[in-house]
């Protein structure tokens, strides 16, 4: 098993790591996850602790990764040790919505971190700031931290069982966390939801249906027991299975966005140097919006079972 030293020098290697394109979510991480385009301060310190061997904590989710902590009584509030998990909240959330990895307590109880998707400094986002910088936080930031289970660490001496803050998000909620689960939703249940970061009444509605399908309470409250149901789901819409093929997204790449841009070429699109290079890209986003329009689907840029029937009759 890793230390915690060497994670840290796993994530220093990664600081100045920054997005291409800018503001797009399209980073290492995030390919890695796969979930690409999307928020990934979750993903960037699941993807620190993979690249060490530790298994087990892979999440795209704050609220998900702080409750696998929280389950395995590793989440605590004081205290922290170099190399555990920090999750915050930036008012006016009042909720768990960014990580980073705890650099080292300081004598006035701020606490330097390495975070992913975060902002260089105090101006711009936060929790979806496109970067990977060293940060200095204030306590009255942090919600609680988890201790993965490093070589020669130790459980905390006072693990706690209940989250300070909201571990769930809903109605009335935003950020880069309702901006994944609106994309999710838009790739599981082919919702139409636009991807604007802003839990409304549409997303409600889209969460409910999505509850009631996988037998949950239906109480339009996203917390862990929905996000394990949709990272199951969004897996599974991403992998090809016999015939199935995959729901394709922005900024997907491969042999089935190439097959999808030819079919859209086929049936009357131009997207121009995007029509054979395998990168799911504006141009190719533009055309799958028209296309879905064109046949009374709401104009998301998802390739899903309905678009893949109507595209396929062209091949």
């Amino acid at each position: 098993m890793a230390t915690a030293h060497q994670v840290l020098a796993i994530g220093r290697d990664e600081l100045g790591i920054t997005e291409s394109p800018p503001n797009s979510n399209v980073v290492k991480y995030s390919r890695w996850y796969p979930m690409n385009g999307s928020p990934w301060c979750a993903m960037f310190v699941s993807w620190v602790l993979d690249q060490a061997g530790i298994t087990g904590f892979k999440h795209a989710y704050t609220p998900t990764g702080a409750d696998i902590f929280r389950r395995q009584d590793r989440w605590f509030t004081s205290n922290p040790e170099p190399g555990d998990l920090v999750y915050f909240d930036f008012p006016p959330h009042e909720r768990i919505q960014h990580v980073g990895i705890v650099v080292r307590e300081n004598d006035d109880s701020s606490i330097t971190t390495i975070e992913g998707n975060t902002s260089s400094g105090d101006q711009g986002s936060q929790d979806n700031g496109g970067g990977v910088f060293r940060r200095r936080r204030t306590p009255d930031l942090v919600v609680g931290y988890g201790r993965p289970p490093y070589d020669g660490s130790a459980l905390p001496d006072r693990p706690e069982r209940r989250f300070r803050k909201k571990g769930w998000f809903g109605l009335g909620d935003d950020g880069s966390d309702v901006r994944i689960w609106q994309r999710q939703l838009n790739a599981v249940a082919d919702a139409g939801l636009e991807v604007t970061g802003e839990f409304d009444q549409s997303t409600l509605r889209a969460t409910r249906s999505f509850q009631e399908e996988h037998r949950l309470e239906a109480d339009g409250q996203v917390g862990p027991l929905t996000l394990a149901a949709m990272e199951e789901e969004y897996r599974r819409a991403k992998r090809v299975e016999g015939e199935r093929p995959p729901t394709l997204e922005l900024y997907d790449t491969g042999p089935w966005v190439k097959r999808a841009q030819k079919l859209l070429v086929r049936s009357g699109f131009d997207i121009g140097p995007d029509a054979d290079d395998g990168r799911f890209g504006t141009l190719t986003a533009t055309a799958v919006s028209a296309f879905r329009q064109d046949h009374g689907l709401r104009p998301v840029p998802v390739i899903g079972l309905q678009v893949w029937e109507l595209l396929l009759k062209n091949e």
